[in-house]
């Protein structure tokens, strides 16, 4: 896929992101009770950073100790599953928020790198479908048009950073890369809005097995439950772009492909700060 055509398939994305976050065989074998993957990931490239950027003249040191910063802190509030001033608030609205909080924050098996590049799909979008979907978003009206019989299935590749994290940080991730993360440009305007991120996560709980809980499924509950999903979520964008953008400066030191990693990393901060600001 293109970045601007996963809108259009986001059903399609969520139905299979449901169906890999419920693979209990995988959670079995691999385990749930360590540290998510992602994070222990963050971790190790942080330690080899430490140890290759010694004597890099062009190691950028004052934006990979801001990166540093940014997740010691990231990392100790994301752990919190709840907050003490959560637990003092009883009301229905705080309830149902505990509710998906937990559902949200449970460690599952994840792709953690689903962008558009790892999304194939059986034929090509037509120039009437691209057209109908900046209708579609033009409008704000991005619901049930949002896939048609007619669009074919989507297959999903590249399970190199896959690992046991929570649903908000895969969910996060991929509507992060709706703006176009492959490039050194962010396109903060793609990023989905209210009603492209309500299509995605009803979707997703209506393909999710383990969604079934009084709370989620009550229908006079479920605008409270996508406001709650979409907060969470929300959060863990800041983990996507704090992550690749140590990833980066990694990639800084060691890869030979010929790309700007150093430019790369400060677009994924103006991302974080970006999201840290409006989530």
């Amino acid at each position: 896929l293109s970045h601007a055509e996963m809108p259009y398939y986001a059903k399609d994305i969520a139905e299979h992101m449901a169906k890999l976050h419920d693979m209990k065989d995988v959670q079995t074998s691999l385990g749930n009770d360590c540290l998510p993957s992602m994070f222990d990931r963050v971790d190790g490239w942080i330690g080899i950073i430490e140890k290759k950027m010694e004597g890099k003249g062009s190691f950028p040191i004052d934006l990979y100790r801001s990166f540093k910063c940014e997740w010691k802190m990231l990392k100790s509030s994301l752990l919190r599953s709840s907050t003490m001033q959560d637990a003092q608030s009883l009301s229905s609205s705080n309830c149902i928020e505990e509710e998906v909080c937990k559902y949200m924050r449970e460690i599952v098996f994840t792709h953690m790198d689903l962008q558009s590049l790892n999304i194939l799909k059986e034929s090509t979008t037509t120039e009437g479908d691209r057209e109908k979907l900046g209708k579609i978003r033009l409008a704000g009206n991005y619901d049930k048009s949002c896939n048609d019989s007619n669009v074919s299935s989507i297959k999903i590749i590249d399970f190199e950073y896959a690992g046991m994290n929570s649903r908000a940080a895969d969910i996060a991730n991929t509507f992060c890369e709706y703006c176009d993360m492959n490039n050194l440009s962010l396109k903060y305007a793609d990023f989905p809005n209210e009603s492209e991120q309500n299509v995605f996560l009803s979707n997703y709980l209506s393909c999710s097995r383990t969604a079934c809980t009084d709370i989620t499924l009550n229908e006079e509950n479920f605008d409270a439950v996508l406001k709650a999903m979409r907060k969470e979520v929300g959060r863990f964008t800041l983990l996507s772009h704090l992550g690749w953008g140590i990833w980066s400066l990694l990639q800084h030191l060691e890869s030979s492909i010929d790309f700007d990693f150093v430019e790369y990393s400060r677009v994924r901060m103006t991302g974080y700060n970006y999201c840290r600001e409006h989530f």
